[in-house]
C-alpha cells in the first residue's frame, strides 16, 4: 500500500512556488535552503516526477509541478484550516518533533531519519540553523535537537 503524500512537503512546495526561490522560501519557513531542497527531492520521489527546473532563476515549474501546485494549494489551505479548528486531537498518535542542525543535515541526517522512522510512529523533522532550532526547543516547538555543538555554552541552560 502506498503511503499518503506528506502535507509538510506539499506546504514547502507551495511556498517555493509562491516565492520562486529556494533561499526566500527557506527564510519564510525558518529552515535552511538545504532543508527545502531535500524536501523537494523527497516530494519529487513521492510523485515520481520532476516538479521544478532549479537551473533557472527564479525556479520554474514543470508541467507536473504546475499541476501539483494547482491541486495542492486548496489542499494545503484546507489542512491549515482544519489544524486551526481542531488543533492537536487527543486520539492522534504522538509525533516526535526532531530538529537537525545544519552540519547534521548535511552529513548523517539520512541515517538518523532512517533509524527514527523504524521506531517512532509519527516523526516531524525540522532542519535549520542551530540558533533557530534552539529557540524552537525552548518554546516547546521541538522535542529534541541534534547539533554539531552543544547547548551547555548557553548561559540560560
Amino acid at each position: 500500500m502506498r503511503s499518503l503524500l506528506d502535507p509538510a512537503l506539499l506546504e514547502i512546495f507551495c511556498v517555493v512556488c509562491e516565492q520562486g526561490y529556494l533561499s526566500r522560501s527557506a527564510q519564510k519557513l525558518g529552515v535552511t535552503t538545504s532543508a527545502v531542497s531535500h524536501a523537494l527531492d523527497r516530494l519529487e520521489k513521492c510523485v515520481n516526477a520532476e516538479l521544478l527546473d532549479r537551473n533557472r532563476r527564479p525556479a520554474r515549474l514543470t508541467g507536473a509541478g504546475k499541476r501539483l501546485f494547482r491541486e495542492s494549494q486548496p489542499l494545503v489551505a484546507s489542512l491549515k484550516a482544519l489544524q486551526d479548528r481542531f488543533g492537536s486531537l487527543s486520539y492522534q498518535r504522538p509525533t516526535i518533533r526532531v530538529g537537525l542542525g545544519e552540519v547534521i543535515t548535511a552529513t548523517i541526517s539520512p541515517w538518523i531519519i532512517g533509524e527514527l522512522e523504524k521506531r517512532v510512529p509519527q516523526l516531524m523533522i525540522v532542519s535549520g540553523l542551530n540558533c533557530v532550532l534552539t529557540e524552537k526547543l525552548k518554546n516547546n516547538e521541538l522535542d529534541i535537537c541534534v547539533y554539531s555543538d552543544g547547548l551547555l555554552s548557553e548561559a540560560r541552560w
